[in-house]
Order: structure tokens, then sequence, then C-alpha cells
């Protein structure tokens, strides 16, 4: 019988997309206009576990740099495209970011790492671990299952 993935595995994984996410960047320099990402980015991507934000039956999956099926027709997207979207936002530590159609949360979980405090709405019951994942007092979120408030 094979041993479950243990903490020190996963973060081995997590560097591995991180170092992935670098190649993808280099690679696409002229689609983005730059080489590589910011390095607050970088780490932000090394330490969010995104094996808690994705469903069990994937959860080992949750560091290939692809989209992962989260239920409902939806996907939790690559981490490259997460990462980028992330850099090419800028966020600063003062910035409040609005997320609308947080799914399950591992978008806004790497924004709430990159600054002060954040705003999250979702219209389903699935958001994962974006709380516990959350700097203390750097997180408030709506659910709603409507569009209108």
């Amino acid at each position: 019988m094979v041993k479950a993935l243990t903490e020190k595995h996963l973060a081995v994984f997590r560097r591995h997309m991180v170092d992935v996410i670098g190649i993808h960047a280099e690679l696409s320099s002229d689609e983005i206009g730059k080489s590589q990402l910011d390095e607050r980015v970088m780490a932000v991507m090394r330490e969010v576990p995104r094996h808690l934000f994705v469903p069990a039956p994937v959860a080992a999956a949750a560091y290939e740099d692809t989209p992962l099926p989260i239920g409902f027709n939806k996907t939790i997207s690559q981490p490259f495209m997460v990462a980028l979207m992330t850099d090419l936002l800028d966020p600063q530590p003062d910035d409040r970011v609005l997320e609308v159609g947080t799914g399950l949360g591992y978008q806004t979980a790497i924004l709430a790492h990159q600054r002060r405090s954040d705003s999250s709405t979702w219209a389903s019951r699935t958001l994962r671990s974006e709380l516990a994942m959350a700097p203390a007092g750097g997180l408030s979120t709506r659910h709603s299952t409507r569009f209108s408030w």
C-alpha cells in the first residue's frame, strides 16, 4: 500500500508548480510583456496549499499546471493563469479587492496573502479553505444564491 502524501511532499509539489509557472512566463514573455512574474506572487503561490481548494478526488493533481473540475460544470483555474492574473492586477498592501464568483476560493486566498483586506462574494456553497488560509482580519465574505443584493 502507498503511504499518504505528507506536507513535506506537498511543499515539493508546490515548488515544482511554481517552477513550471516560471517556465510558462518565460515562454509567454512576448504575449505578457515580461519574462518573469513578480516574486511576491511566486512566493504566495509556493505558500498557499492548492490541494485544500479542490475536491478530494482530484487533490492528487492539485499541483499540476492545469485547470481541475470542481463540480457544477466549473473548474479551478490553471495555476499559471492564477499567478498571471494576480501579477497583472499587481495588488498592493493597502488595496481592497472585490472578487465576485469566488468558486472554491483559491484565487481569493492568493489575493488575501498579497494585501491587507479582501472582500469575496460567491454564489454557491463551494468555498473551501479560504477563511483558514486568509491572514487574520484580512478577508470578509458574503454568500448569496442570487445575483442581486
